[in-house]
């Protein structure tokens, strides 16, 4: 960023990030479903979750901006939206699963066992619990609640979507 933005005289702080205890792979194949791309990146760990989310809290308050504008980044959406801060959402349409008690499986991932994926969506949801708790913020029924934003503008092709009918 420096070297694109610097040059210019622009300002940018540096969004929070995970530290990830364990590679993450960058293909969409490695996941079979949402709940596993959400507990790769930081929701799959209470601890990491609890971390990024109070780090997202505290730029917010320090930047306090109008709104927040999301392009996949999972942890500062939830942030933002547990903070009170109106969110837009943009989305391919893999990044914006519908929003019910289990999410659908991705096309590729169909071959995965029900039960693992059962207990992935279990612990995302239960470390995304935890971490209200400790805030003493309203905890997540739902999944579906981790993505909830106040606008939604999804990029892609009715034909490119991989939930599909789903929706």
């Amino acid at each position: 960023a420096e070297a694109v933005l610097g040059k210019d005289g622009l300002s940018f702080v540096q969004a929070p990030v995970p530290v990830l205890v364990r590679p993450v792979p960058h293909m969409i194949e490695s996941y079979p479903g949402y709940a596993s791309v959400l507990a790769a990146w930081a929701f799959g760990e209470v601890d990491c979750l609890h971390g990024l989310f109070g780090a997202w809290r505290h730029w917010l308050a320090a930047y306090r901006p109008d709104a927040v504008v999301c392009d996949f980044s999972p942890v500062a959406q939830w942030s933002a939206h547990l903070c009170g801060y109106p969110v837009m959402q943009i989305a391919l349409p893999w990044e914006l699963p519908p929003g019910r008690q289990h999410l659908p499986v991705f096309p590729h991932g169909r071959g995965a066992g029900r039960e693992a994926l059962i207990a992935t969506e279990a612990r995302v949801l239960a470390n995304s619990q935890e971490v209200c708790r400790r805030e003493d913020l309203p905890p997540p029924g739902c999944l579906g609640q981790l993505y909830e934003a106040d606008r939604r503008l999804v990029t892609g092709l009715a034909e490119l979507d991989c939930y599909g009918p789903q929706r």
